[in-house]
């Protein structure tokens, strides 16, 4: 199953936008993600959260529909994306994109979103975000691999001190069992040359950001 959850920060435009949402076989609102697709006619399969931070007229407006509605208390231990993803698991998704993960009221809940992208606890799953210009992924001791276009730049981000044995193919730069510092810029803009790549990383974080249509 392909879901998309739609979170509640800034909502990505363009054609490869309108195309996730219209290939997802569940669609999920996690919280004020519903202000967006309300916005668009789009009513989502499922809203989940807290409700602190959808409008009232939303709410009402998907009570009316056929919508599933999942509420969680406010002192919970986990984000309302972070639910989202395990309840999409739960329901057997194996791929999981993630919209709004930019901007927003709360940064620090824009910053965990993003890393939810490294957590070990989602290998069995492709999880990635999507925004206006990019497809963002995230590996920890894993292999990603995933569709592109020639000319698609990627850059891969390590988030730990030192990322070890990162091996790429698919891109003019080629990586081979390579070490990655923290902090370095060695392995930003690389550029696919293919309708497809591969990152892996034999042990460490990884942050994979693929620009698409974007040659430098």
């Amino acid at each position: 199953m392909n879901a998309v959850v739609v979170l509640a920060g800034d909502f990505p435009t363009g054609s490869h936008i309108d195309l996730l949402l219209k290939k997802a076989d569940f669609l999920v609102a996690a919280d004020g993600g519903a202000e967006p697709l309300l916005n668009i006619n789009v009513i989502p399969d499922l809203l989940i959260g807290d409700m602190d931070s959808i409008s009232e007229a939303t709410r009402k407006q998907l009570l009316g529909s056929s919508c599933e509605y999942i509420v969680f208390p406010r002192d919970k231990d986990a984000t309302d994306a972070e639910l989202a993803i395990d309840h999409v698991i739960a329901k057997g998704a194996k791929k999981i994109t993630l919209i709004g993960v930019e901007g927003g009221p709360r940064i620090d809940h824009q910053l965990a979103s993003m890393l939810l992208l490294l957590s070990i606890k989602y290998k069995s799953v492709t999880l990635c975000a999507a925004t206006s210009t990019s497809q963002i992924y995230g590996i920890t001791d894993d292999t990603i691999v995933g569709d592109c276009n020639n000319g698609d730049t990627l850059s891969i981000l390590p988030l730990v001190s030192k990322a070890i044995g990162v091996s790429t193919t698919g891109l003019l730069w080629p990586l081979q069992n390579t070490n990655l510092h923290l902090g370095s810029s060695r392995s930003v803009s690389n550029q696919c040359t293919g309708l497809s790549f591969s990152v892996s990383v034999t042990k460490g974080s990884l942050l994979i950001i693929q620009t698409l249509g974007r040659k430098n």
